[in-house]
């Protein structure tokens, strides 16, 4: 009780000072960022709350300066964990998304279940940026919402670079949703089965190749009929930049399963084609060799939780760079 009555006081105290510092800046010359200091957290973040896009930008800076460092605690940092979730919307606001980014990444497991609120935004930017930090926590477990933004943000889109339209601006960020989403697929692909397979149905040729991509690196041998005439007609020579690179390490995670495949293909199609698949036979065989010594030496616990572990940051960080993230 006593708590509250202390807590009422300093809003009280700050709903004035703001009154003052704010809404009737003619009364006196003042420096109002130094007067914004002087109030009290909550008051301020009550008053963001309220206002929401019309808070004056003296309060927002000084509310996510003190976010950044640490400064709330409690009911003021949920409500500003709040306010940083609606910044990641597409807005009006100059390269606000980005530091909110940041300073919910640093919320860690406090800011999930606003971020998980976030991906059933009518909002695509605020789904695609809240999927985005919800990936990059490493307590979060991996959900069906989650699975669906990141698989909806396959398709060419506004990442990373916002195309400058009538009326709205050009903006970049440096979020590589389509790649990042699929390397997280690969990663989850046994629970992201069936959207994996429904993105190789669809008529669209970018989802096809990339979760035709995340089904091969997540070893998905149940969709090798859908996933291999997809990534086997990227070897050949186009004007796509690194798609065939992609293709070959995509069919190599499926196995040496893939072999009598393949080999029936080995001398269709162009040149390229044709020597890419014979190194990637090749390297399944040796692929084969490798597991058939794996069976009679088997590794040790800790050497498999080593293995599995360089394995998992290999499927986050093996994607080659190139122009396939915007397929037409």
């Amino acid at each position: 009780m006593l708590w509250s009555i202390h807590r009422l006081a300093a809003i009280r105290t700050g709903a004035v000072l703001l009154i003052v510092a704010v809404f009737v800046p003619r009364l006196v010359e003042a420096d109002w960022a130094a007067v914004v200091r002087l109030v009290p957290s909550p008051p301020l973040v009550a008053m963001e709350t309220m206002l929401l896009d019309d808070t004056p930008e003296v309060v927002r800076a000084e509310l996510r300066g003190r976010m950044a460092n640490t400064q709330l605690q409690g009911e003021d940092e949920r409500r500003m964990i709040d306010l940083l979730v609606r910044d990641l919307r597409d807005d009006d606001r100059v390269d606000n998304a980005m530091p909110a980014i940041e300073m919910l990444v640093s919320c860690g497991e406090t800011a999930i279940a606003a971020l998980e609120r976030a991906l059933e935004s009518p909002d695509y930017q605020q789904r695609q940026l809240a999927a985005y930090v919800l990936r990059r926590l490493p307590t979060h477990r991996t959900t069906e919402n989650l699975l669906r933004v990141t698989f909806e943000g396959l398709m060419p889109d506004d990442f990373p670079l916002q195309r400058e339209q009538p009326g709205r601006r050009g903006a970049y960020t440096s979020i590589h949703n389509a790649e990042e989403g699929t390397a997280y697929l690969a990663c989850h692909a046994h629970e992201a089965k069936e959207l994996l397979r429904e993105g190789m149905s669809g008529s669209h040729p970018q989802p096809r190749l990339l979760c035709a991509v995340a089904a091969g690196m997540g070893g998905l041998v149940e969709l090798i009929p859908q996933a291999v005439p997809i990534l086997i007609e990227r070897l050949e020579d186009n004007d796509v930049t690194g798609d065939a690179k992609m293709a070959t390490m995509s069919l190599r995670g499926f196995g040496p399963e893939l072999q009598p495949m393949l080999e029936g293909l080995r001398h269709l199609g162009d040149t390229q084609k044709q020597e890419m698949l014979k190194r990637l036979l090749r390297e399944l065989a040796e692929d084969g060799r490798r597991a058939e010594y794996r069976e009679r030496n088997p590794l040790s616990p800790l050497e498999q939780a080593m293995h599995d572990a360089q394995r998992a940051e290999w499927q986050r960080y093996w994607l080659p760079y190139g122009d396939w993230e915007n397929l037409k």
